[in-house]
């Protein structure tokens, strides 16, 4: 069996967890020399680079891969480091898309997003469609409009398969599309940061609370933020870190100021040596978001030894179990209630760790790439 992926996710984002999701599943099929094909020309994403810098799948690449790598090795060298116009990423990489489509050399085609410019070139292959969330249709009012995504109930009806991943998502996308619930399968994502490789060279405040990601408004950041500001009214040496996502905006520094704590957040950027640096001298990891899908970040700290305080909402209480501390995600006194106890309860921060250690146990890449591939198998 041969699969076929495109390169929606690999044009949209250099970093995130929809990227990485495809790349985690390539990495393991590639160990495994499952034959697969990334049709794209020109792509410019830190994982994909890091692969091929450290030669980490170039020395046993079966043979159907190796086009991959080589157009991916040509990207780099005419993009990487240089302002690549989106639209030029988009069209050369469709293009790609559609030619390996109509080639027909491949048995499974899995799509990494929601355009459906691939339907009239599949003939009678089956495709695998992965929902990743449902917060565009949950919080249209938060999000930007994105046409690939108003894509996917019809997408989700013409797949041969369904991967929601997490339960929480399943239960979503049901309610809100029509989809037969029996070519749904759930399939839990896994962690790929190695705990023991920091960034030693990073500076990081002396106590702090780590927000990890993007700050748009679904992400509850500035309910956070306020509750830092009044926790630090008590505690001028508390911090608030913030791994990811773009830099602050003036607006961003604005709303600091007036809450008084512009001296006490910091930026910084998320490779993931820094990642590992910042959760394991963090006081706690916080992920206030009203929705997820999955949260990788959850299990980012578990494997860092990081204790978690996150929303009683949406997957998290499935994903984090009872490796997590839990607050109401639109109350400030909830919000500041737990993250207080966990500051002052020392004890409590070692049963997160030590319960979050056992809990990434029930999530790898290798067992996602596993049942990903019974999914694939079920299509023919």
């Amino acid at each position: 069996m041969k699969i076929l992926y495109d390169h929606q996710a690999f044009s949209n984002c250099s970093y995130g967890g929809i990227c990485r999701y495809f790349f985690e599943l390539m990495r393991h099929y590639y160990r495994q020399k499952v034959p697969f094909e990334l049709a794209a020309q020109s792509i410019n994403n830190h994982y994909l680079e890091s692969a091929i810098e450290t030669k980490d799948w170039c020395s046993n690449t079966p043979r159907s891969a190796l086009p991959m790598w080589r157009r991916c090795r040509r990207a780099f060298s005419r993009f990487f480091g240089k302002e690549a116009e989106r639209s030029d990423f988009l069209f050369e990489n469709k293009r790609a898309g559609v030619a390996a489509l109509e080639r027909n050399a491949f048995d499974i085609f899995h799509p990494t997003y929601y355009d459906p410019y691939f339907l009239e070139h599949l003939s009678k292959k089956p495709f695998v469609l992965t929902v990743h969330d449902c917060i565009h249709e949950l919080f249209p009012e938060f999000l930007m409009t994105d046409p690939a995504y108003r894509s996917k109930e019809r997408l989700a009806q013409s797949a041969a398969k369904v991967i929601a991943v997490s339960e929480r998502t399943k239960e979503d996308l049901l309610r809100i599309y029509d989809v037969d619930e029996r070519k749904i399968t759930v399939v839990y994502h896994g962690n790929s940061l190695d705990a023991n490789v920091e960034n030693a060279n990073l500076r990081l405040p002396s106590r702090y609370l780590l927000f990890v990601g993007d700050r748009t408004i679904y992400k509850n950041f500035y309910l956070l933020a306020r509750v830092i500001a009044s926790l630090a009214k008590h505690d001028r040496e508390l911090s608030l870190l913030c791994m990811g996502g773009p830099k602050f905006s003036q607006r961003e520094l604005r709303f600091f100021e007036l809450i008084g704590i512009r001296d006490q957040v910091r930026w910084r950027a998320a490779d993931d040596p820094s990642l590992v640096s910042a959760y394991r001298r963090a006081l706690l990891f916080v992920y206030p978001s009203l929705y997820e899908g999955f949260g990788i970040p959850l299990l980012e700290a578990f494997a860092c030894g990081c204790p978690v305080a996150c929303s009683r909402t949406s997957c998290f209480p499935e994903i984090a179990g009872d490796a997590a501390a839990y607050f109401e995600p639109k109350e400030f006194d909830s919000m500041k209630e737990t993250i207080a106890e966990l500051l002052r309860n020392e004890d409590l921060r070692k049963r997160l760790r030590t319960a979050g250690y056992k809990r990434l146990q029930r999530f790898s890449w290798e067992q996602c790439a596993h049942q990903t591939m019974r999914v694939y198998e079920s299509c023919l």
